[in-house]
């Protein structure tokens, strides 16, 4: 047996155990190089003792959020809220209190689903990611026009990067700022069950609002 303490960044505190030297995996389950003080976290590494990469990250991050700008700060500067699973943007929420074993468990079924859905292409119906399901409505009216699914992003205001990207695109294409995006469904396992709630969505939608239809220009375009 074996047992660490760290601060929020990762920074070794103390360790307990004749093992504790010889295991690889160490705070948020990542894995620890004992010779460079590093974190291996599969597409970058990460320093504790600065809280940064050594590598850029290549996702842009939000328009309107200065922090998630800067490609190099690990989990938006916010360590104690925030867990940066694989070095590549994924920032997750994790409970106050949630020790390293628990942690560990969340990053090898990440690391699982992960090496699944790289078998499969996006779009096929057994790509298993974790899906969620949008709406794009029109400001002035309220009326939806578009409903949608990704296994992309949600930034830190609770948006679907995909969603804002077709609004963005809208915008500029019709020179208007009159929509926006909101997401009405999360965690929906694997593209078949979410193409399922899309189209379940789509018919309620389409019976509750006027004209009992969504808008064929935008819905069907990506």
């Amino acid at each position: 047996m074996f047992r660490y303490q760290y601060d929020s960044w990762g920074n070794i505190l103390s360790q307990f155990g004749a093992l504790a030297d010889e295991n690889p995996y160490r705070y948020a389950g990542y894995q620890y190089d004992q010779e460079t003080g590093l974190y291996y976290l599969i597409a970058r590494y990460y320093r504790p003792e600065q809280g940064v990469f050594l590598s850029l990250d290549p996702d842009p991050g939000d328009e309107d959020d200065i922090l998630t700008q800067n490609g190099y700060t690990y989990a938006n500067n916010n360590p104690v809220m925030l867990v940066d699973l694989d070095g590549h943007y994924a920032h997750i929420v994790i409970i106050a209190g949630v020790g390293a074993y628990r942690v560990y468990k969340i990053y090898k079924v990440y690391k699982k689903y992960r090496k699944i859905s790289k078998k499969y292409h996006s779009n096929s119906k057994r790509n298993p990611a974790i899906h969620h399901g949008y709406e794009i409505y029109d400001k002035k009216t309220n009326k939806v026009v578009k409903v949608g699914i990704s296994d992309g992003r949600i930034s830190k205001k609770g948006k679907s990067y995909r969603a804002e990207r077709q609004v963005r695109k809208w915008h500029k294409r019709y020179k208007t700022d009159r929509y926006a995006s909101r997401i009405v469904k999360t965690n929906i396992r694997g593209r078949y069950n979410a193409l399922r709630w899309k189209k379940r969505h789509t018919e309620y939608i389409s019976r509750i609002q006027p004209n009992n239809k969504l808008s064929p220009p935008f819905h069907y375009r990506p």
